[in-house]
C-alpha cells in the first residue's frame, strides 16, 4: 500500500480522522452520519501519494460505501423494506461520486470503508432524493421551455385555412392562409411549468421536516444540483486548494 502523503499544511479537520494503527482515513461524514462526497474528495487530493492526474477525463462512478458484495450481503441479510431502503440508499446518485480513476482507487486504498448510516437517515435521505428528483425534472422542464420561448417566441409560420385530408382540394382554391407566430402558445406552455413547479414547491415544503433532508425549495438551488450531476452521479466540487495553485 503506498503512504498517504502527510504535512503540516493538512486541514485539521483531516488530520483528526487519520488512524496512525492502520495507516488509514476514517471517511468525513456529515451532520446525520452520511459521508461528504465534497471532503472525501478533497481528502483524496489532499493526501495523494504522487503528481495528480487530471481530474477532469478518465473519470468513472465511485459509490462510497463500498464494497458492493458487503452492501448486498447486509440487503440481503434484512426484511425486505429494509433491504430495498439500504439498496436504494448506496445506488442513489448522492452516495455515488464521479471522479477521475486514479482518484477513485486511492479513496478505496486509503480511506477506512464508511460506517452505516442508521436505518432511519437512510430512508429520509431516500425520501429527499425522491424529492428532489422530482423538483429537479420540473425545474429543467422550465428552463427548457424558458429557452424554447426565448428562441421561437418570434417564428411566424404559415397555417392555411383548411384541413388537410378533410377539405376536397376543389374547395381550397382561394381559402387565405394565415400567419401566427409561436408566441401564445409557447407563453402559455411556459406558464403552465412554472405553475407546475410552484405548486409542486408548495406541496412538498409542507411535508414535515421529521420525513426529510431537504431544505425549502428554491430554482437556483436545483440549477446548481443540475449541473453537478453526470452520468447518474456527483461531480464533487474542486478543493480550494487547487481554485488557489
Amino acid at each position: 500500500m503506498l503512504e498517504p502523503r502527510l504535512s503540516s499544511e493538512l486541514p485539521e479537520r483531516f488530520a483528526l480522522l487519520y488512524d496512525y494503527k492502520s495507516g488509514m482515513f476514517g471517511a468525513p461524514l456529515d451532520k446525520v452520519g452520511i459521508v461528504d462526497i465534497d471532503a472525501l474528495y478533497e481528502l483524496a487530493i489532499w493526501t495523494y501519494p504522487d503528481e495528480l492526474p487530471d481530474l477532469k477525463i478518465n473519470r468513472d462512478n465511485h459509490h462510497v460505501y463500498w464494497t458492493e458484495q458487503e452492501w448486498e450481503d447486509w440487503a440481503a441479510s434484512l426484511p425486505p423494506t429494509e433491504s430495498d431502503t439500504v439498496t436504494t440508499f448506496r445506488n442513489s446518485t448522492p452516495q455515488i461520486a464521479y471522479v477521475a480513476r486514479p482518484i477513485h482507487a486511492w479513496i478505496e486504498e486509503s480511506i477506512k470503508r464508511p460506517p452505516r448510516p442508521h436505518m432511519e437517515v437512510m430512508k429520509k435521505r431516500n425520501i429527499s432524493w425522491a424529492i428532489s428528483k422530482l423538483l429537479l425534472e420540473q425545474a429543467i422542464l422550465l428552463d427548457k421551455a424558458v429557452i424554447n420561448y426565448n428562441e421561437k417566441k418570434g417564428i411566424v409560420r404559415a397555417i392555411p385555412g383548411y384541413f388537410e385530408g378533410l377539405t376536397p382540394k376543389h374547395k381550397r382554391n382561394g381559402v387565405p392562409v394565415l400567419e401566427r407566430t409561436d408566441r401564445d402558445y409557447l407563453q402559455s406552455e411556459l406558464e403552465r411549468r412554472l405553475l407546475g413547479w410552484q405548486a409542486l414547491k408548495e406541496t412538498i415544503t409542507q411535508t414535515p421536516t421529521k420525513n426529510r433532508i431537504v431544505p425549502t425549495a428554491r430554482l437556483a438551488e436545483f440549477r446548481k444540483l443540475e449541473k453537478r450531476i453526470k452520468h447518474g452521479a456527483i461531480v464533487p466540487k474542486t478543493p480550494e486548494l487547487l481554485q488557489v495553485a
